[in-house]
């Protein structure tokens, strides 16, 4: 028993990711049949069409992959979708419970808006797995080399987490999660390693496997949310009385066009204002977007005679 990890488009062939070991042959192309969600002929979804072989070799010559991952080939009329990730409706963040496993019916699905190919240490990542559902952790090691089926394989490159995993989980497609419908894929569940009373979960990277099955496309068709307006200020804090200096508005996310409005030491529209300060002050800027969403934001200005200390200017 294993996890559908995820769906992919590889040269136009429809596919799905899941773990080498849930073929018949590990780290072999055999043609393993899979079904969904019983072993019969009215539940086949598809077969294996690529497992690489270990064409790697590590120190003492074992075997060495840089993702347990194979890909299988979607049957003809069987209905699939890219760039989803089944979604359930909570998860558990207790590297020692189980998450939920059932499918959340007002959201039953993440949208794959984006890929990280190598995640950061410290990064909070998420699975849905068969076995313990929606689980989440944070990425402990990175890129290191471990153990594979006892100590016959090695797999490098790998990525170690503390969410929460059992028998059943392998295959499930890892990422990463801030909230909306919107996910970060990253990656491939495929097992975990005990040492001194404690565990890690282990998952493949999504560059890993594209270097061994080549370019995936993952993404939703569904256009990603815009980025929350927000805006910056650039331009210089402390100038000389009278001088005269330019500010530039930078802007982030929303709709287009923007409208710009200054106030404070200097007043105008436009996506930059230029002026002479004779007095201290805020320098404050109002950005609106197409859809009337509005971002604030705003410098402090310090002017001073020549001579003056720049550290009596505020901070």
């Amino acid at each position: 028993m294993c996890t559908l990890g995820f769906n992919a488009l590889r040269d136009g062939v429809a596919a799905f990711i899941t773990n080498g070991h849930c073929t018949y042959e590990v780290w072999a192309t055999d043609g393993t049949p899979f079904y969904q969600a019983w072993v019969r002929s009215a539940d086949s979804i598809g077969a294996e069409l690529d497992d690489p072989e270990a064409v790697h070799t590590c120190l003492l010559f074992f075997p060495c992959r840089y993702s347990e991952s194979a890909l299988s080939g979607y049957a003809d009329g069987v209905d699939f979708a890219v760039g989803t990730i089944a979604r359930t409706t909570w998860r558990s963040i207790n590297s020692s419970q189980d998450g939920s496993t059932t499918i959340d019916s007002d959201n039953p699905y993440f949208d794959i808006f984006w890929v990280d190919k190598y995640p950061s240490h410290g990064e909070r990542v998420d699975k849905v797995g068969y076995e313990t559902g929606w689980t989440s952790g944070t990425i402990e090691t990175t890129c290191a080399t471990t153990w594979f089926r006892g100590l016959t394989r090695k797999l490098m490159c790998q990525y170690g987490t503390n969410y929460r995993r059992r028998g059943g989980d392998s295959g499930a497609p890892v990422f990463k999660w801030r909230g909306g419908g919107g996910a970060t894929l990253t990656g491939i569940h495929w097992g975990s390693t005990w040492w001194l009373f404690d565990y890690t979960s282990w998952f493949s990277p999504l560059g890993g496997i594209e270097a061994e099955l080549g370019q995936l496309d993952v993404l939703s068709e569904t256009l990603p949310p815009p980025r929350p307006l927000s805006a910056e200020i650039y331009g210089p804090t402390i100038v000389e009385p009278g001088e005269t200096e330019t500010w530039l508005a930078f802007t982030f996310g929303g709709t287009s066009p923007y409208s710009y409005e200054w106030s404070g030491v200097l007043s105008g529209t436009g996506s930059s204002i230029t002026g002479e300060i004779w007095f201290s002050g805020l320098l404050d800027l109002t950005v609106t977007d197409a859809d009337g969403n509005e971002a604030s934001t705003y410098i402090i200005i310090c002017v001073l005679e020549d001579g003056e200390d720049p550290d009596l200017c505020p901070h």
